[in-house]
């Protein structure tokens, strides 16, 4: 008895190995290129990858997770921040302009944002899922630079208080 259990169970392993694993698992399409830390203030570069011509969904989130979909698994949790549909250029590429950077907001200082491409049409799925978390290197002016004042700092009708 025991024999033939080793040998159903040799036999069902050989089998799942022999199984591709690609078929079980969603193929990529598309690529969120993307650095995974970026600082307020600062520049930063942005570049999204699909089938040429495409229709594309970027997907925001601010909570990581694995959430199953129609067309694959999302590497997000839900809710979704923002929904972004556009075509991809014929290119298959498209880049942020290297101008934009994060705007000097302290709240957004260590928050983690999660984006992940959707691709529709005739070969539907899912890319990568970049995560970028912002930080401060002092780029929007230093220590010190998110100073609040009171109202008598303004004027000597307060008497600073």
């Amino acid at each position: 008895m025991c024999t033939r259990l080793v040998v159903l169970g040799l036999s069902v392993l050989c089998l799942c190995q022999l199984s591709p694993l690609a078929s079980a698992l969603p193929e990529e399409v598309g690529h969120v290129d993307a650095p995974a830390i970026v600082s307020i203030g600062e520049v930063f570069e942005l570049c999204l990858h699909a089938p040429p011509s495409s229709t594309v969904v970027l997907l925001l989130s601010a909570t990581p997770g694995s959430t199953p979909t129609k067309i694959g698994t999302l590497g997000m949790g839900l809710p979704l921040l923002a929904m972004i549909t556009f075509p991809m250029p014929a290119s298959g590429q498209f880049c942020m302009p290297p101008d934009r950077n994060i705007p000097c907001y302290p709240e957004l200082i260590n928050v983690t944002l999660y984006l992940q491409l959707a691709v529709l049409g005739d070969e539907p799925g899912l890319s990568n899922t970049a995560a970028i978390k912002v930080v401060d290197t002092a780029s929007c002016g230093g220590p010190g630079s998110f100073a609040t004042f009171t109202q008598g700092a303004w004027g000597p009708t307060c008497h600073g208080k």
